[in-house]
């Protein structure tokens, strides 16, 4: 399909957030799952951490009244950052994995784009959609990494306190944090992170806010060493086992049409 044109309309319209596709349609949803990434393009790390979600012991009651949204942040696919994939690829790829995660587990997914750069504007620009459309109420969890959690609570990205920037994300959001090894945070320390939450060692964040942020250690180190750039870098090198790395629909796309042909 050409997304040309929903992309024109939602920049032409300066909207915020709009879903473009849902695999099946469900009034009632009372948790949503929120996987927001550049999927350039989507891995299995992506499924991955959608299914350690749902199937992680806070979240279980709510998993037949759950729905997964994969959400592309055009303010960031917008940087020139010298990857070829168009977004109307990079859409045609999240579909697939949409379609992949109903099929597999069970669950209604859908696609949006969102301009909100920030996740406290993300989170009420959902809102603000669901308001509109008179849906229920549901409760936000955003699916992240450590390295993300960490830049949601640095004070540096935000003119008032954090206290008040993120009063209304953390009251309608949770978030599922998926530690990662890498060279600056430790597996340790990044368990630690909560911990210190909820001592109130870290002033600037009310302890309060732990009980909000979910740390899982990631037990899978195979797909945890996958990223986007890894299976670009895979392409560009003629290394054909990329496509271990992705869903198989996925692949298959990436072979018809060549987005990562120019690297």
């Amino acid at each position: 399909m050409n997304w040309g044109k929903s992309l024109s309309e939602f920049r032409e319209f300066n909207k915020t957030f709009q879903i473009i596709h849902q695999t099946k349609t469900t009034s009632d949803t009372s948790r949503l799952f929120i996987l927001d990434s550049s999927f350039n393009p989507p891995h299995l790390a992506h499924y991955s951490l959608v299914k350690t979600s749902i199937d992680y012991e806070a979240y279980k009651n709510d998993r037949n009244c759950s729905t997964v949204l994969l959400l592309l942040s055009i303010s960031n696919a917008d940087k020139a950052d010298g990857e070829p994939a168009s977004l109307e690829q990079r859409i045609d790829m999240i579909i697939l994995l949409a379609e992949h995660i109903t099929k597999s587990l069970g669950l209604p997914a859908a696609v949006a784009l969102t301009s909100c750069p920030k996740f406290a504007d993300k989170c009420k620009a959902i809102q603000n959609h669901s308001r509109e459309l008179a849906l229920p109420k549901s409760r936000l969890t955003f699916l992240v990494g450590f390295d993300t959690i960490i830049r949601i609570l640095d004070q540096k990205y935000y003119t008032s306190p954090m206290s008040v920037a993120l009063r209304d994300l953390f009251q309608d959001s949770d978030f599922l944090v998926l530690t990662r090894e890498d060279k600056k945070y430790s597996i340790q320390y990044q368990l630690s992170y909560v911990k210190q939450l909820h001592a109130g060692s870290l002033k600037a964040i009310p302890n309060d806010w732990a009980s909000r942020i979910y740390m899982v250690v990631n037990d899978n180190l195979l797909e945890a060493d996958i990223s986007s750039s890894a299976v670009r870098s895979d392409i560009k090198n003629g290394k054909l086992h990329w496509q271990e790395k992705t869903i198989p629909e996925i692949a298959t796309y990436i072979k018809e049409k060549s987005p990562y042909i120019k690297l």
